[in-house]
């Protein structure tokens, strides 16, 4: 749930900061926000696989996620907005970076309900897990 209220939070600054101006503060005020969020998220998401994991396997899965997260994240997110820019440049769009960064970014707020529904089964699954183990 702590990266559903953040993300809510903040989900704002997100948004705004691709739309003002570099010079304004709003925009320094956005990139603290932004890599503020990107440290939240680590935490809490591996602790969470770790707590979810029986301990036979923790770090097998621990490292899988490792390479999704890079492979994914960082792979698939980087190339398709290269693409994105290009395919928004070669049609003449002005400043294709900052929109590409913004269509990214409301993509990005999907996982706000899909934090949501993760916090509020939490406990629930844990407890089968930890159950099925007993």
């Amino acid at each position: 749930m702590f990266l559903f209220w953040v993300m809510l939070f903040l989900a704002p600054f997100n948004v705004a900061y691709r739309l003002v101006d570099g010079d304004s503060i709003w925009f320094w005020v956005g990139v603290f926000v932004g890599f503020f969020q990107l440290g939240c998220f680590y935490g809490p998401t591996f602790s969470t696989v770790q707590e979810l994991v029986p301990p036979q396997i923790r770090a097998t899965v621990v490292a899988f996620y490792i390479l999704l997260l890079n492979l994914i994240g960082l792979g698939f997110g980087i190339t398709a907005g290269g693409i994105v820019i290009d395919l928004l440049a070669a049609r003449g769009v002005a400043e294709p970076y900052t929109w590409t960064l913004l269509i990214f970014t409301l993509f990005s707020l999907l996982a706000i309900p899909l934090f949501f529904v993760a916090g509020r089964r939490y406990r629930a699954d844990r407890e089968r897990i930890f159950g099925s183990f007993a």
